[in-house]
C-alpha cells in the first residue's frame, strides 16, 4: 500500500498512533514540497510581508478553485474598491455613510480581510450607537481606507494570476 501512495504522488508518511508534535514536525517538514508540487493546484497561502488573508476563510469559500477566487478578487477590485475610495467623501453625511459600511461589510470575507470587515462593522456601530465628532469620523475612515490600501497590492496580485 505504501509503494503505490508514493506512485500517486505522497511524499512522505506519520504511521499511527502518533502524536500532535510528530504531525508538526511532518507538515513543517514538507512545507515546501507542498508549496513547490501544487501552486497550479492548490491556492497558495496568501501573504506579503507581515501582511496575511485569512487563508482559512479563503480555503474554505474557494476550496481549490482558484480561477474562481481570482473572479471574485476581480470583483471586489472593479466594484467594491471604487465605493471603499468614496468613504472619505461621505464624513459630513454620518446617516449616508453608515449605509455604506454597511453595503460593504459583507465584501471584504470574499477577499480574506476578515478584520477590516470587523472595523468596518465596528465603524458602523459607532455611527449608529452615539454621536461622533467630524474629527473621530475622519480618523475612523482614514483608518479603513489606509488598511484595504495596505493589502490592495496582494488583492492585485491574486487577481492578475487568473
Amino acid at each position: 500500500e505504501r509503494n503505490q501512495a508514493f506512485e500517486v504522488g505522497m511524499n512522505d508518511f506519520l504511521s499511527k498512533p502518533f502524536t500532535p508534535t510528530q504531525l508538526q514536525e511532518k507538515l513543517f517538514a514538507n512545507q515546501s514540497v507542498i508549496t513547490e508540487t501544487s501552486a497550479d493546484t492548490i491556492i497558495p497561502p496568501i501573504v506579503a510581508g507581515e501582511l496575511k488573508l485569512n487563508q482559512t476563510a479563503l480555503d474554505d469559500m474557494y476550496g481549490d478553485d482558484a480561477q474562481y477566487q481570482a473572479e471574485m478578487f476581480g470583483i471586489f477590485l472593479q466594484d467594491v474598491l471604487p465605493e471603499i475610495k468614496t468613504l472619505p467623501s461621505l464624513i459630513n453625511e454620518p446617516d449616508k455613510l453608515k449605509s455604506v459600511l454597511h453595503k460593504l461589510k459583507p465584501t471584504f470575507v470574499m477577499v480574506g480581510l476578515d478584520d477590516i470587515g470587523k472595523e468596518v462593522a465596528n465603524a458602523e456601530k459607532q455611527l449608529s450607537n452615539k454621536q461622533l465628532s467630524r474629527n473621530e469620523i475622519t480618523a475612523m475612515v482614514e483608518q479603513i481606507v489606509a488598511n484595504v490600501n495596505k493589502y490592495l497590492p496582494l488583492i492585485e496580485a491574486i487577481y492578475e494570476k487568473k
